[in-house]
């Protein structure tokens, strides 16, 4: 992973965990990394069902706590 995405840093709601999005520019993937260490894909097709749910007249300005939100639910998975 060679970038960071801004503004994707969440805690765990206990606040011992962290992370954020990453991204491999070369393979144009990303991944929610943890600061354990340890990584998950972040799925491209359910970015863009949450982005279609986002309603018409918002779509110039997309929710910035999208990814962050989503950052802090999958803390919570494990």
């Amino acid at each position: 992973m060679d970038l960071a995405i801004e503004g994707t840093v969440a805690f765990a709601r206990s606040g011992r965990r962290a992370g954020c999005v990453t991204g491999d520019r070369l393979r144009r993937k990303l991944r929610f990394t943890f600061d354990d260490g340890t990584s998950r894909p972040l799925d491209f097709e359910e970015l863009v069902a949450a982005t279609a749910r986002t309603a018409r007249d918002e779509l110039p300005t997309p929710d910035p706590g999208l990814l962050r939100r989503w950052v802090a639910a999958e803390l919570e998975r494990d």
